[in-house]
């Protein structure tokens, strides 16, 4: 009697753990996954080109994660994940979901390409004044094979770098901290149609306004024109091949695109028309 009491018991504890299991939503899902810990359902939470790795068993031993839920419908959910190590230093990255009988992760997703500005960075911080100088002084006898040829360019460079090896947060931070700057320049972007048919050097001169403006903001350039986006304004921090990060401002939220591991993976909302955007 005893032992059929047990059984009994350690069945139904059974069935209330898979009970569980199986309505895990999208965030607690995430943090199993990326838990330090063994999971060992993993493989009944896995779907499409995602095949068990990375995991948490993947993650440097000292490092943190944090979790957001960037969107989620009935069918489909993005997730950032963001991991920081000792010294501060993150990585976000995007892992999407997809409902089948339970919800499964099928893709996970960052910006590519993106260890050079994380080398760069630091070769930059490291650098004397006095080797600074070199630098701009070597560049003149030969340009092309220098890295910066003034103290202003060295400064945008370190500049964009330090953006582009920031974590979402980081970024969103800058921006409101800035604010009244990538307003300004929007609406430079917004009056560029009014100087089609100006003449040369007024043309000449809003460029060059155009051009220094997204400078001081650190921003790599920002395009008269984009696919990703429409009736928006978009400021580029930089990127390579289809691997881009910026802000965009889009006003009427209709023409706010939907996240998707195939192109644009992230798209974090900041507030008055403003939009964190990455694509791959």
């Amino acid at each position: 009697m005893l032992k059929l009491i047990l059984s009994t018991c350690f069945f139904i504890s059974l069935s209330v753990q898979a009970a569980f299991c199986q309505n895990l939503e999208p965030l607690e899902l995430a943090k199993r996954i990326f838990d330090k810990s063994d999971f060992p359902k993993l493989p009944n939470y896995m779907s499409g080109e995602y095949e068990g790795h990375p995991n948490g068993s993947d993650l440097p031993k000292n490092s943190v994660t944090r979790f957001q839920v960037l969107d989620q419908t009935n069918q489909q959910a993005v997730v950032a994940l963001t991991i920081l190590d000792a010294g501060g230093q993150g990585v976000d990255n995007y892992l999407f979901f997809r409902k089948e009988s339970v919800w499964k992760l099928y893709a996970v997703r960052a910006l590519a390409m993106n260890g050079f500005n994380f080398y760069l960075k630091k070769m930059l911080e490291r650098l004397t004044p006095r080797q600074i100088d070199s630098v701009v002084t070597s560049s003149k006898k030969n340009p092309k094979a220098s890295l910066f040829s003034s103290k202003k360019e060295y400064a945008f460079k370190l500049g964009n770098a330090r953006l582009m090896t920031s974590t979402d947060d980081q970024l969103i931070h800058y921006f409101k901290a800035h604010k009244a700057e990538f307003e300004k320049l929007k609406q430079l972007m917004l009056n560029r149609n009014n100087y089609v048919d100006a003449d040369k050097e007024s043309k000449r001169r809003f460029g060059e306004n155009l051009k220094s403006a997204s400078e001081k903001l650190f921003l790599s350039y920002s395009p008269t024109g984009d696919d990703n986006f429409i009736d928006a304004t978009e400021l580029v921090i930089g990127g390579m091949v289809d691997n881009w990060v910026g802000y965009v401002h889009i006003p009427d939220k209709k023409d706010v695109p939907v996240m998707s591991a195939g192109h644009i993976i992230l798209l974090r909302e900041i507030g008055n028309g403003w939009y964190l955007y990455k694509t791959t």
